[in-house]
């Protein structure tokens, strides 16, 4: 009897598991799926039905989901939902149900509702057909103004990069020094572009605006320059006048000839300084704006002006020959002359004229054919003045407003674009007409004999002559050049043109006349004719 009531415990065991199992079965087919479900724990979205499948996010407790339906996979039942919009899965073990998922009724839509999305799609078709549109404006300006559009994006990336590195030169943020440019060259763009619809820079004056900043930004150099012209000769402001005896200016003329000497070596320091800024920092960077501008942006027609195929034919072209060639040479001769600069000392001085004939000085007439239409003018020449007060000569002043004064003259104005040259001068020796015997000074000024001042120049080794013209309250110098021997001076090195009329420095077609590496130069230094 044992034996029988053993198998029957073991029969009533099965029994009740297998009525346990159906009861769960029927419990889980009762479910209806989709439906709310809650997590129970922090769970493993995969993206498959198993835990082979990898993780593609992570639930919180509590976290309600919708499940879509039941699948089997290994390590029991699996939910498929939406993650993503992507079919992925979570384990039901650690989910519990909530209620089925009624999916909400479509809306009718009323035949307003129906009217307002016929208009959105209507809408949204006319602002395609109107992107298309502007897309092609767009490049048919580019087409039309592309030279234009290249010149302003030169213009923006070197006064950027010349505004950050001004202001890091004087102790100032780069930052806000790249900022400053990128205003002006802004400003610049305008003007540009206003040029091209017929609205000229004096309809709107805006050249108030590039004057301000041209001298905001030009002040610090200019002020240390003008400390130097003032430390360098400091009696200059005594001697205005000739009120020492002849017979006392002999001695006195050789007394100060030797203190200037010292004063130059002893203000060695704040020349090299104002060699760099001028020879290196700003010739270089306005040189090698206009070979850029000349790349992008050519104006003779030989080299791609006014011809796209041209244009991109020859661009590898103009790159060697502007930006490498003619860069590179730029460079070479701004460190040069800053070293040359400590022993010939040389000073930053400005030159009045007009348009026509500074563009006639400072180009290079072969890199340049408009030259050719300025046949007044000798190329690269700073012509003598034969009716000046101070001497046969080419004239320069310390000051910018006394450069500016002859530029302005009606008289020597050839057109309405009254120019300030900014040069590199090495005067040589000087001889202050005040300090000159009695005869020589009487011949400074309006009715004075004036070949004289240069006679006296020539017999005693003097370049250059100074003289207070007291009429004016300002200082001339006239470089003695009687016979035009300055043609592609060496003495004189242009380094930009400041436009009077519109308040920019002036872009010159073909870049500057180079310095040192030009036959006419190397003729001058070496004295042959």
């Amino acid at each position: 009897m044992s034996k029988i009531g053993h198998i029957e415990r073991r029969c009533s065991f099965f029994l009740l598991l297998l009525m346990l199992l159906s009861v769960g079965r029927a419990s889980s087919e009762e479910l209806q799926y989709p439906a709310y479900c809650r997590t129970t724990t922090g769970l493993n979205i995969r993206g498959g039905p198993g835990t082979q499948y990898k993780i593609l996010d992570q639930l919180d407790k509590g976290d309600t989901i919708i499940i879509h339906l039941i699948e089997v996979g290994n390590n029991g039942q699996w939910g498929l939902m939406s993650y993503n919009q992507e079919p992925s899965y979570v384990s039901m073990r650690y989910v519990e149900y909530l209620e089925p998922y009624v999916p909400p009724a479509p809306e009718e839509k009323s035949w307003w509702k129906n009217t307002w999305d016929w208009l959105c799609w209507l809408a949204g078709g006319l602002w395609s057909v109107l992107k298309i549109a502007l897309i092609i404006i767009a490049v048919l300006l580019v087409l039309a103004f592309w030279e234009d559009i290249l010149s302003i994006a030169i213009m923006a990336g070197f006064f950027a990069g010349g505004g950050a590195l001004l202001f890091s030169i004087f102790g100032g943020d780069s930052d806000v020094g790249a900022i400053v440019g990128l205003c002006v060259a802004a400003l610049l763009g305008l003007v540009v572009l206003l040029d091209h619809f017929g609205i000229g820079i004096a309809d709107m004056d805006f050249s108030i605006v590039f004057k301000v900043a041209y001298y905001v930004v030009s002040f610090p150099m200019y002020m240390l320059n003008r400390l130097e012209h003032a430390l360098v000769e400091p009696w200059r402001y005594i001697f205005k006048t000739s009120w020492v005896s002849d017979k006392v200016k002999p001695v006195l003329r050789v007394v100060l000839e030797v203190l200037g000497v010292i004063l130059i070596i002893a203000l060695t320091p704040l020349r090299l300084f104002n060699a760099i800024v001028y020879n290196i920092l700003i010739h270089c960077l306005t040189g090698m704006y206009d070979l850029l501008v000349e790349v992008f942006v050519p104006s003779d027609e030989k080299e791609g002006a006014g011809n796209v195929w041209m244009w991109i034919l020859l661009f590898p072209w103009r790159i060697l020959k502007y930006l490498v060639f003619h860069g590179l040479l730029i460079v070479i001769e701004s460190v040069l002359w800053t070293v040359i600069d400590i022993f010939v000392p040389a000073s930053t001085m400005y030159h009045g004229t007009d348009l026509i004939a500074g563009e006639a000085i400072t180009r290079d007439p072969k890199r340049n054919h408009h030259t050719k239409t300025t046949a007044k003018w000798s190329h690269g020449t700073f012509t003598a003045s034969q009716s000046s007060w101070g001497g046969i000569g080419v004239y320069f002043a310390s000051l910018r407003l006394v450069a500016k004064r002859y530029a302005t003259d009606s008289y020597r104005l050839n057109d309405n674009n009254p120019i300030i040259i900014v040069c590199r001068v090495s005067l040589g020796r000087t001889i202050n007409y005040a300090l000159a015997p009695e005869y020589v000074y009487d011949q400074a000024g309006q009715y004075g004999k004036h070949s004289e001042l240069n006679k006296y120049g020539k017999k005693h080794g003097y370049t250059t002559g100074e003289w207070w013209n007291e009429g004016g309250g300002y200082w001339e110098y006239c470089m003695f050049d009687k016979q035009n021997r300055y043609d592609h001076p060496w003495r004189i090195r242009p380094v930009y043109l400041y436009n009077v009329r519109t308040g920019r420095v002036q872009h010159i077609k073909g870049g500057m006349q180079h310095w040192l590496f030009d036959s006419g130069v190397l003729k001058d230094l070496l004295g042959s004719k």
